[in-house]
């Protein structure tokens, strides 16, 4: 597994969080050579992993949160990461339903917008983690990574569990400078975040 720490990111930086949150949250994970039965279905395991990244980012950092389905919803504004926001942006994270399909390209371009929205920092480094256990099952994903690319949008992709597909999110990643991480399950899932969030 490759690292990244978004300290080594010149200050200041601000990010999106970006989750799945379509109605395929079994309860089934892979790990690419057998399958292994997860305590927490997917949507759970991938909200505690996210709320264990809020819990480490530094309160100089901007933060918002962008969940999709069949479309996007900014479900959390960028906001510095005071203790308050903190609390807010996990509030967020909790309140997430699954429903609908996969539109990748519709919540990487809702992430890029609020990024590049006046609630951004200018001189931030802008960061979207992208979080998908499934495939797009609609729009054009690498449009959507064009579209972040075009407004200096890194975007690092995890995919969780075997029903994803490497190569749309290693082909997201590319284009935009970032990275792609695979998780077979919810304890390296929360390790990935960790490692991003550090």
């Amino acid at each position: 597994m490759n690292n990244v720490n978004i300290s080594e990111y010149p200050t200041p930086f601000q990010l999106a969080l970006y989750m799945k949150r379509s109605s395929s949250g079994s309860c089934t994970v892979y790990n690419r050579n057998f399958r292994i039965q997860q305590g927490p279905i997917k949507l759970v395991a991938s909200k505690n992993a996210a709320k264990t990244f809020v819990d480490i980012v530094t309160e100089s950092t901007n933060a918002g949160l962008v969940s999709y389905s069949t479309s996007a919803t900014l479900d959390e504004t960028m906001s510095i990461m005071a203790p308050a926001n903190k609390d807010a942006l996990r509030d967020s994270i909790d309140a997430m339903v699954a429903n609908g399909g996969t539109c990748i390209e519709c919540g990487l371009e809702r992430a890029a917008n609020e990024l590049t929205s006046p609630r951004g920092r200018a001189n931030a480094t802008r960061v979207v983690v992208l979080l998908t256990d499934g495939k797009s099952t609609s729009g054009d994903s690498i449009e959507g990574a064009v579209y972040c690319r075009d407004r200096n949008v890194t975007v690092y992709t995890i995919g969780l569990g075997s029903d994803v597909d490497d190569v749309e999110l290693t082909n997201i990643a590319l284009l935009t400078n970032g990275e792609y991480y695979f998780a077979p399950d919810a304890q390296t899932l929360t390790e990935i975040f960790l490692n991003i969030g550090k």
